[in-house]
């Protein structure tokens, strides 16, 4: 996640490209959903992915198909990621 800090000090146009997971039934959806608009909003590069079902904290349920299915979303996003990191 972003700091506050940096979020207001430098800005968030410098950063790099973001991934934000959010729950559907999760406490902090709505905040996911302002910060992806705002980084959308400086051009940076985000994909914002939201798993309707899942409630907060899904990653740490793995027994549940959705939760591995999600994670392993998330996973391959990360991946992706970093194989354009490394070939710059």
């Amino acid at each position: 996640l972003i700091s506050l800090a940096y979020w207001e000090a430098a800005g968030v146009a410098a950063g790099p490209r973001d991934c934000i997971a959010r729950a559907g039934v999760g406490v902090l959806r709505h905040q996911g959903e302002a910060c992806g608009r705002r980084l959308r909003a400086s051009d940076v590069d985000v994909t914002l992915g939201r798993f309707a079902n899942l409630p907060h904290g899904f990653l740490g349920m793995l027994v549940d198909p959705d939760a591995r299915r999600a994670t392993e979303e998330i996973a391959d996003a990360i991946g992706e990621r970093i194989e354009v990191a490394a070939d710059k």
